[in-house]
C-alpha cells in the first residue's frame, strides 16, 4: 500500500516550529508554489515570502507565514529552515500592516534604485498576502 503522508519539519533560528506526519505541504518556492506529497522526487528549493499550506491528517490545513528560506524534500520528508514563521491562527492581526508601513517608510528613505527596486517587490508581495489572509 502506498504511503499517504511523509515526515515534515519545520525550522526557525528559536527552534522547531512543527513537526509531525502530513498529507501535503503547498510551498512558496521562489521559482513559484509547489505541492509536496508523499514519495515526492528529491529536490532543494529557496522560498520567497509567502503561506506555506500544510495539509494534516483529518485536521484542517494549517497555514504559516514565511519570509523566505530552504526547502529540502526527500521521497519520506520535508525540512524547511525559514528565518521566520508564524501560524496565521495566531498572527497579530497588525502584524502586515506594520510590515507594509515599515516597508513604505524605507522606501520612502532610500535614494539607491536597485535597493529601491527591490523594497517595491517586497511591498507589492506582502500587500499580496495580507489581502489573501482577510
Amino acid at each position: 500500500m502506498p504511503d499517504t503522508t511523509f515526515r515534515f519539519e519545520l525550522v526557525c533560528p528559536e527552534g522547531l516550529v512543527l513537526e509531525q506526519d502530513v498529507e501535503h505541504v503547498i510551498i512558496p518556492g521562489s521559482e513559484g508554489d509547489f505541492m509536496v506529497m508523499p514519495n515526492h522526487a528529491p529536490v532543494i528549493s529557496t522560498l520567497r515570502p509567502g503561506i506555506l499550506e500544510v495539509g494534516r491528517i483529518h485536521q484542517n490545513t494549517k497555514k504559516y507565514y514565511v519570509s523566505n528560506g530552504l526547502a529540502e524534500v526527500s521521497p519520506d520528508s520535508l525540512t524547511i529552515l525559514a528565518p521566520q514563521a508564524i501560524d496565521t491562527d495566531s498572527m497579530e492581526p497588525d502584524f502586515f500592516p506594520k510590515e507594509i508601513k515599515s516597508l513604505e517608510d524605507e522606501i520612502e528613505g532610500t535614494h539607491d534604485q536597485e535597493l529601491r527596486d527591490q523594497l517595491v517587490t517586497r511591498l507589492s508581495t506582502m500587500q499580496m498576502i495580507a489581502q489573501t489572509l482577510v
